[in-house]
């Protein structure tokens, strides 16, 4: 007796549908349900893996349809988009500075001992000054415009056994002087004592830092006493001194 068993899987994919007709036919013997079950369950797989390659495939065309429209945009941008001032474009702005400063490196070359005011180096190597900010060579320090200034300054002493006494200790000094003043006004000290016990060899150093009023043609300097000027660092990663507008004064 012939035993005829038909199952029928339908689906539907992107719009368009399809059927699959699973009709295992038994002449002889009884229907094997476990192998409808298993071709039923391929053909679901099968309909999900379509699926996810319509998903895939969808995802692949709007990403290159963004890519196509960033280098649309892309290749419409110039140096028009770009704020300039008058010639210069692009400029760095450690190059080309808006506020009033200065970075002063270790001691001139032709530095000499004649007074315990520091003369700097402010051209050469990573010493510069800009926006009307002058350096003079007296070593004085002038402000241009009235404001609120960071001032710092970094003395470094070298000591040696039998090069002179030891101090009891290193100091620095920066100063403002003007015409409003009759002797010239202390802004900031820094002082180090050495160690109690020190080798053949010593290496200390003085820091101080500040925010000031300064007022335009104000000068500013460091000072250091007579006695430890031919100890000095003339590295400018150890001795330096500088200044910059912090915010411009409103008064008039």
């Amino acid at each position: 007796m012939a035993i005829r068993s038909q199952s029928r899987y339908f689906g539907s994919l992107l719009g368009g549908g399809f059927s699959v007709d699973f009709c295992p036919t038994v002449t002889h013997g009884h229907f094997d349900s476990g192998l409808a079950s298993k071709l039923a369950f391929a053909g679901l797989w099968l309909a999900i893996a379509s699926m996810c390659g319509f998903i895939f495939f969808y995802i692949d065309v709007l990403k290159e349809d963004i890519n196509n429209q960033v280098l649309t945009k892309m290749k419409n941008i110039t140096f028009s988009n770009f704020p300039t001032t008058g010639s210069d474009t692009l400029k760095s702005p450690v190059v080309r500075a808006e506020k009033p400063i200065a970075h002063l490196t270790a001691l001139a070359a032709d530095f000499q001992n004649t007074s315990s005011r520091l003369l700097f180096e402010h051209t050469k190597g990573h010493a510069f000054n800009m926006s009307d900010m002058k350096y003079d060579a007296a070593g004085y320090l002038v402000i241009p415009t009235n404001g609120v200034y960071f001032i710092y300054a970094q003395v470094t002493f070298k000591w040696s056994q039998g090069s002179f006494n030891l101090p009891h200790q290193f100091s620095a000094t920066i100063l403002r002087k003007n015409n409003l003043y009759p002797k010239p006004e202390k802004l900031l000290k820094s002082c180090v004592r050495p160690p109690a016990k020190v080798d053949d060899f010593l290496t200390t150093s003085t820091y101080q830092a500040g925010a000031f009023q300064l007022d335009a043609e104000d000068k500013i300097y460091a000072e250091v006493p007579k006695n430890l000027l031919t100890h000095i660092s003339v590295n400018e990663y150890e001795t330096y001194f500088g200044a910059f507008l912090l915010e411009p004064s409103t008064l008039e």
